[in-house]
C-alpha cells in the first residue's frame, strides 16, 4: 500500500496519475485554487516556511475550496478513469484529528492561526475502505478534540497517514523532479536523503519554502515506520527518478 499527496494542478493530468494508483491513498493539496479564491475575496495570502498562515477567513476559504471544489473534481476525475475513488476530508469519520501547530522560528513563537498538526489518525477507517476496494481521496482539513477545524498541510497530513498505516512507500508530488542541489538545475537531484540530514539541507538553504513541510514529512513517515519516501514529479514518479528517503 502507498500513499501519494498530490497537488491541485493534478486536477490537468488525472489520466497520467491514474497509471500509478494501486492500493492507493491520495492526500490532496490545492494551494494555488485556494490563493485564487481568496484573492478574489480580497484577501492576502500570507506563508511561514511554506504553510499558509490561517485566520478565521482564510480557513472558511480553505475549507471550501479543499473539501469542496478540489476534493469533488479530483474524485469525478478519477472515476471517469475507472479508479473506484471515493472522497472525505480529514473531518469526516475523525479521520485526522489535529492540534494547534507551534511553530518557532529564530527562537521566536510565531501563530499561524488555524493551522493544525496531526494527532491521530483513523487508520480503521482507511483500511475498511481499502478494504472494500475504495482508493480514498483525502483533503487535508484536521479537527480538534473540540470540534475546531485546522487547516493541515497536504505534505503533513500525508506524511502522518503513511507512518500509521506503514505504507510501502510515500510519494510527495512536487513541480521538481526531486530535491535539488541547484534550483536552477533539475539535473541536480539529490539521490537519496536520511532522516539526520533534513536539519542541514535546512540550514544550508538547500530546502526552503515549500520543499521545507515535504522533507518534514517524509521523515516523519520514515521515522513513524514507511518503508521509504519519495519527493518528485509526476515526470520523476513515471520514469523511476526522485529523492528517496529510507
Amino acid at each position: 500500500m502507498e500513499v501519494i499527496k498530490v497537488g491541485g494542478e493534478i486536477l490537468d493530468r488525472v489520466e497520467d496519475l491514474a497509471q500509478v494508483i494501486d492500493d492507493t491513498i491520495v492526500v490532496h493539496g490545492g494551494g494555488p485554487e485556494v490563493s485564487d479564491v481568496m484573492e478574489r475575496m480580497g484577501l492576502e495570502p500570507k506563508f511561514v516556511r511554506g504553510l499558509r498562515v490561517t485566520d478565521r477567513e482564510t480557513l472558511h476559504v480553505v475549507t471550501m475550496v479543499l473539501a469542496g471544489l478540489v476534493n469533488k473534481r479530483l474524485v469525478a476525475e478519477l472515476r471517469s478513469e475507472g479508479i473506484n475513488a471515493l472522497g472525505l476530508s480529514g473531518v469526516d469519520g475523525g479521520l485526522l484529528i489535529a492540534e494547534k501547530r507551534s511553530e518557532v522560528i529564530d527562537g521566536k513563537e510565531v501563530d499561524l492561526g488555524y493551522v493544525g498538526d496531526v494527532k491521530r489518525v483513523n487508520a480503521e477507517l482507511l483500511e475498511s475502505l481499502l478494504d472494500a476496494g475504495y482508493v480514498p481521496v483525502v483533503a487535508p482539513i484536521g479537527v480538534g478534540e473540540d470540534g475546531t477545524l485546522y487547516n493541515v498541510n497536504a505534505d503533513t497530513a500525508a506524511g502522518a497517514i503513511a507512518g500509521v498505516m506503514r505504507a510501502d512507500r510515500l510519494v510527495l508530488l512536487t513541480n521538481v523532479p526531486g530535491v535539488l542541489e541547484d534550483l536552477d538545475d533539475p539535473e541536480t537531484i539529490i539521490g537519496l536523503v536520511r532522516p539526520e540530514d533534513v536539519e542541514e539541507l535546512e540550514e544550508k538553504g538547500i530546502v526552503t519554502g515549500g520543499m521545507v513541510p515535504k522533507l518534514e514529512a517524509a521523515k516523519m513517515a520514515v521515522e513513524a515506520g514507511c518503508r521509504e519516501a519519495v519527493i518528485t514529479n509526476l515526470e520523476g514518479l513515471l520514469e523511476g527518478r526522485g529523492t528517496i528517503m529510507r
